[in-house]
Parts: C-alpha cells; structure tokens; sequence
C-alpha cells in the first residue's frame, strides 16, 4: 500500500508539471499567433484593389451561395464547395470593384425601391420566381405576407429573406449603372456609313501566294538576342498566373485477400441466421448497408443473381453471398405471388425484309428456314445467332432479355412468344414487320412477382491493410529527400509516377487524383522545389515532389521559347519573301513561275471588308484592306504578309455600295454590338484592374 502511495504522490506532482507546461505552451503558441496576427495577414484570404479581405468577411459570402444550395435541394460536397468558394470570390471582386463605381457615380437603393422591387409595381425577377403564381405569371401576395410572418419569428427565414432582399439590390444596382452606361453610347452617321459599305461594298480580285515553306528553316538563324528581344517587346501577350508542378505516385488502399476472407466469414454467419429468421424484411433491413433491404420484383427487375434461377427457385431458398463491384450480396426467396403483367425471355435471329422486293424477300425466307433446319438439326442457336443475325441483339447470341407484354412489341411476334407454354425453339419462322424471325423461348411467360429479403455490404478495407499501405507510403516519403531521391527509388520500387502541372491556388484537380486541395495548399503555403510529402486522399494514399513554380508576371523564355522561335523565325521569313518577291517583275503569274512551284494563283469574287481572311490562303485583315484600298481595275498592292506567307493582289473591278437615304439600320445593329458586348467588356476591364492578390489557399 505504501508503495502505491508514493507512485500517487509522485504522479500526482508529475501531472501537475505536465499540465503546467502544457498551459504554457498553449499560452505561448497563442501569443506567438496573436503577434503573427499583428503582421495583419494570417486571417485574411487576399486583397481586391487594396482592400484587405478577411477570412470572415468570405466565409460570409461562402455561407450566402451555400445557403442558396441547400434552399433548392442540394447538400454541397467538397467538390462542389470548391466551386462555391471560386464563386464567392468572384462575387466579392465584383462588389469590392463595382461598389467604387457605383459611389463615385452616386447611385444606391432607396428605402422605396425596395419595397417596390418587393410588393410594388416593378416587382424583382428572383421575387416572382419564388412567390410567383405559375398560372398567372403574377406575384402571389398571399405566399408572399405569410413568408414574411414566418420570417418575424423564425431565424432561419428571416435570414434567407435577408440574403433574398441583399441579391435584389445588388441586381438593381447593377441595372442602374449599366443603363447609366448604355444611355452613352452612340454611333454616329459616319460609322454607320462605313458599317453598310462593309457589308455591301466588295472587289474581285486576283492575287499570288507564296508560303513560308518556300525558305527552309535551317537558312533562318534566330539569336538569343532576338528572342528576349521579342519577349520584352511582347510581354503583355505572355503573361502567365502563378502554378505549381508536381510528380507523383500512387498507394491504392483496396481490400486484401484476408479481408475478403473475413467478409466471407461474416456473412456465412448472416447467411445462416437469414436461412432460419422468420422476419425476413427486419433481418435485412438491420444487415444491409445499402438499398432498402426488401423489396418486390417482377421477372423483368429481378437481382441477376436470382433471374439466373428463377426456373428453379423456391421459397425460402438463399443465395450468395456473391461479390459484384466491391459489394457482397445475400437474397432470400421471401414469397411468390401473382402480380397483373406477364413477362417473358426470348433470343431470336432476324432476317430483315425491310425495303426489300418480293424477290429479295423470297430469297431470305428460304434462308431463314434454311437456318431454322440446322438449328433444330441441333446447331448451337447463339452461335448461329451471332453469325446470322441482323439485329443489334446478334453479339449477345440473339439474346432480348426479359419483355413485358403489350409494350410496343410487334403484333405477331409478342403473339408467337407469349403463346409459348414451355421453354424451347419455336420449330416455324415468325414474320414481321421487321422480317423473318427464328426464336427460342428461354423462359416461359409468366406474371409471378418475388419478394426478396436483400442484404448488401460494401467489401472495404480493414485498419491493418490501411495501415500497411499507409506504412508503405509514408517510408517512401520519408528516404525520399529530394526530387533525385523521388525518382530514383519510384524506378528501383516500380512505383508508376505521373505528372501534375500548372496546379493553380485554387485548383481542385490533379489528375485523376480526388479532392487534392491539401496538396495544393502544400505547394501553395509551405512546399520548395524538392521537398517530398505524403498524403491521405480517401483510399489513396499519394507521395509527391515539388518540382516547378511560375510566379504571376511575365513568363520565361524558356517555357515559351518554341512558340516565340517560331514566331521571330516567321518575321524573318516575312521579310526575306517579301524582299524576294519585291524583285519578281510582270504579270502575277510570270512571278509565280519566276519564284517556284510552291507560289501559288487564285482568284476571288466578291470579297467584302467585313470579313477578315482570304480563300486558300488564311487569315489576312491586312491583306483585305489593301485589297478594298485599291481604286482601278489593274491596280496592285505591295507585298503583304497573310496568313502562312505573302501576298501580291490585283484588282480585277470593284463594287460599290449604292447610297441610301436611311442608315438607321446600321447604327442599330452598331448599338446593339455595342450593348452586348458592354457588360462583359466592362467585367474584364474591372478584373484587370482590381489588382486581385487571391490567398485562399491558406485555408482552403
């Protein structure tokens, strides 16, 4: 006893130190965090146009969008929040951006806009769509003061009709500024002009090709000075947002051999007590853990495993436990009773006569009977079926399945197959509209209905083979310490290694990896080139490598070097044709035969300024406008770069637009080109502007 003692008082002393130094740590951990939260951005999600955004402030338009969800049926899951996240984050840009506008401008919502956008005259969309009469199209005032009563004592409502009246003003708003900005526009009459000429006006011209192709590319050097030269000149056109890059392998985490053993047991135990319970339905209602555990099925619906007997079934009979796409299945014959539709199984091999002659007719009857006698001679019927065959039942041996009575079938043939009283071969051929049939009964027709106890259980792993998977994982991750580690242990183990690349911060795909978002916010918050880490994805367990990151600006030579080779080598080009063909001399078809075969002749009619390429050559706005620029039959352009080489046109005539005395019309179409491109033109230009840094990833 006394030792017991002593143990007391020392362990308790023990505790007390324990407990005392953990307090501290937590004291201190919150200290360090509070001074962390000084530095004024470990809460906070981003920045839109230098406004700092805090978590708190986001969770709220989160919850908003979400709640939205769950008032239409839905219960988002991780995937779907993602999306959610992406869409409140968009939403707070547009209102951090458009509220600017809208302040500088002046524009709000009354107090009386909104009881009018409510129960006024100019009643809301989104009020009409929940309050709305379907009958009449009109607002249901009756549904609408009741919801509003239940809103005054119940919370959940009043909040819901909180974020309704927050969504009608901010769509108001928004209507307000772009009528305020559609009330600007205009065009004038000389625009107007131009827009009927483009339309109307047109040359027919002739005009000589000659390709790139026509100067190899081993004659065309490219410095490294031309190249940076061209990106720096051209750097908005390469401007990239910031990614990661990853490799990666796999540990899959799926059911052993033993585990498959013990589900085995398992259920030769439930098997047995299904066998002799006298509640069938409760017993497999209790057991099952997917579906509802009884249930009544004709010959058509009934589970595979039981149509496969259902000749021979009898009531009280078990079967299984069978295994399909990682779920154990247990029936039980409960009771048989006649139900007011009859089925029956057949196979058949058609001959069509559709849109045939007599003639072609006569000939596949004879070859119908012809197969007929080989059949009942004792050839096998699927094996003739898929020989023979003209339906798309011929790969599946002829087999049709399972059909109901009365349910579209063709007249003579339901009639033939629901006459049958045993199973077999009908010894005639049976013809149709379709054709001549040769059919087989597989089963006879029958009206019975089967109730059937069903207990389903998903096969899944068990701790101990998580564990070794995760045992496995995790000693890789640990003796691979740098990317060379990675690779060099992934080839010597034969792990399969893939690739992720360009891994936005809000990415939620990685391959065909599922929810990944705690690797991303790994590469995004604390991961460098090389670092190794392992991850638990539901039954996957992933180890993966840091491999590149592109930070948000312009991007480097080297991950755009092919394309800008590519476009510095074809300026180049451009000036050595046209110097080259600046030098050909007489008529255009004299200079093609003086350049080459690969020059080339065409000519087109009609070619208007509205449009933008040229037939045979490509795109070539520059080369249509020269075209329409050239005044007298017989006059020639320069030579011009188009599509993948130069051009030299020349006019052959020209057709003018006449004059009219109204172009009201074109300004019209002017406007309405103007107008629906307005509000997406200005959301873009508010995007570029709002200097958005996105750090949501610290979170998410």
């Amino acid at each position: 006893m006394s030792i017991i003692n002593t143990l007391r008082e020392k362990m308790g002393r023990l505790l007390v130190v324990v407990v005392g130094l953990s307090i501290m740590a937590f004291v201190l951990t919150d200290l360090v965090g509070s001074k962390t939260g000084m530095s004024g951005n470990d809460r906070d999600v981003g920045e839109i146009a230098g406004e700092t955004i805090s978590q708190d402030q986001f969770v709220n338009y989160v919850e908003n969008i979400k709640n939205n969800y769950i008032q239409q049926g839905m219960n988002p899951n991780e995937a779907m929040m993602q999306n959610i996240r992406n869409q409140a984050w968009d939403q707070m840009i547009f209102d951090v951006m458009y509220g600017e506008l809208y302040s500088k401008v002046g524009l709000t919502i009354t107090q009386d806009e909104r009881v009018d956008m409510v129960q006024g005259n100019n009643i809301a969309p989104i009020i009409l769509q929940y309050f709305g009469d379907p009958s009449t199209g009109q607002l249901d005032r009756n549904q609408l003061n009741n919801f509003l009563t239940q809103g005054s004592v119940d919370p959940q409502a009043r909040y819901n009709w909180e974020l309704t009246e927050s969504q009608i003003a901010s769509e108001r708003i928004r209507t307000k500024y772009d009528n305020l900005l559609l009330k600007t526009n205009y065009a004038t009459l000389a625009e107007a002009q131009r827009e009927y000429d483009s339309q109307l006006a047109s040359v027919n011209i002739d005009y000589a090709y000659f390709p790139f192709d026509a100067i190899d590319d081993a004659s065309v050097t490219v410095t490294e000075g031309e190249l940076n030269s061209y990106l720096k000149a051209n750097k908005d056109q390469y401007q990239v947002t910031q990614s990661r890059s990853i490799e990666y392998t796999t540990f899959q985490v799926i059911p052993s051999a033993s585990d498959s053993a013990t589900y085995q047991k398992d259920l030769e135990n439930i098997k047995n007590q299904l066998e002799t319970t006298e509640d069938d339905s409760t017993f497999a209602m209790i057991n099952t853990e997917q579906g509802v555990g009884f249930d009544t099925y004709n010959a058509k619906t009934l589970p595979v495993d039981l149509a496969l007997n259902i000749g021979g079934m009898k009531q009280g009979d078990v079967y299984g436990p069978s295994l399909t796409n990682g779920v154990y299945s247990l029936y039980k014959l409960s009771g048989v009773e006649n139900g007011d539709k009859k089925f029956v199984k057949a196979s058949h091999i058609l001959f069509n006569t559709e849109a045939l002659d007599a003639t072609a007719k006569r000939a596949a009857r004879i070859k119908a009977n012809s197969l007929l006698t080989k059949i009942r001679n004792g050839a096998d019927f699927a094996q003739m079926a898929r020989e023979n065959s003209e339906d798309s039942s011929a790969p599946l041996g002829g087999d049709l399945g399972w059909y109901e009575e009365n349910t579209g079938w063709d007249e003579a043939f339901s009639a033939a197959i629901f006459a049958r009283t045993r199973k077999g071969l009908i010894p005639r051929l049976i013809e149709s509209q379709f054709g001549y049939h040769i059919i087989t009964v597989e089963e006879v027709p029958t009206t019975k209905q089967f109730k059937v106890a069903n207990i389903q259980v998903l096969l899944t792993p068990s701790f101990e083979t998580r564990n070794i998977v995760f045992q496995q994982a995790s000693e890789f991750a640990s003796v691979a310490k740098s990317y060379q580690d990675f690779t060099d242990i992934s080839n010597e183990r034969g792990y399969p290694v893939f690739s992720g690349d360009n891994i936005g911060p809000n990415s939620n795909v990685i391959g065909s990896l599922v929810e990944p978002r705690q690797i991303v916010v790994w590469l995004y918050s604390e991961a460098e080139r090389g670092d190794v880490k392992d991850f638990e994805l539901d039954d996957t367990y992933v180890v993966a490598v840091h491999t590149n990151r592109v930070e948000e600006g312009t991007a480097t030579l080297a991950s755009v070097r092919t394309d800008i080779e590519s476009k510095v080598r074809g300026d180049k080009k451009v000036e050595m044709l046209k110097t080259r063909v600046a030098a050909l001399s007489g008529t255009l078809q004299e200079m093609i035969a003086a350049f080459g075969e690969t020059g080339k002749f065409y000519t087109t009619a009609s070619l208007k300024l509205n449009t933008n390429s040229l037939p045979n050559v490509g795109t070539a706005p520059e080369a249509v406008g020269a075209a329409h620029s050239l005044a007298t039959p017989g006059d020639r352009s320069g030579v011009i770069a188009a599509g993948n080489g130069v051009v030299v046109m020349e006019l052959r005539s020209r057709s003018e637009a006449a004059d009219i005395a109204d172009y009201t019309a074109y300004e019209n179409q002017l406007m309405q080109r103007i107008s629906s491109q307005q509000r997406y033109l200005l959301a873009q230009s508010m995007r570029e502007r709002a200097s958005v840094v996105d750090e949501r990833y610290k979170f998410y």
